[in-house]
């Protein structure tokens, strides 16, 4: 049924499903690795998806793949530090956004500074 929704959409609503799938990865990875391990996560999500969805492959390169994974997760971040109860369900703890990551780094660095 999935295979011939795929095939019939739109290059839009493929690309949708396509993203939904890819989402439901990165939390499966970042469930599994927790944080900072984004390479490590990203190759997981890249090996789940052609282990669970191999005849995807005829439909996104290798190269689009990672793209869309940056996408995918830069939005699951930021989805996930908005609602805070949903990235304690899902998670376990609460999601800084990369803003909130930048920010604690320059602290850090203010710190050093001053030592």
């Amino acid at each position: 049924m999935v295979v011939i929704s795929l095939i019939k959409a739109s290059p839009e609503k493929r690309r949708e499903m396509i993203n939904k799938i890819l989402f439901a990865l990165a939390i499966e990875a970042e469930r599994l690795y927790g944080s900072k391990t984004g390479q490590a996560k990203k190759a997981q999500v890249i090996a789940w998806f052609y282990e669970r969805y191999g005849w995807l492959s005829r439909f996104v390169t290798e190269e689009q793949l990672g793209e869309w994974i940056d996408t995918v997760v830069e939005y699951m971040t930021e989805w996930l530090a908005s609602n805070p109860a949903a990235a304690i369900n899902i998670l376990g703890g609460e999601v800084k956004t990369s803003e909130q990551t930048e920010s604690r780094a320059e602290s850090d660095n203010d710190t050093a500074d001053c030592i």
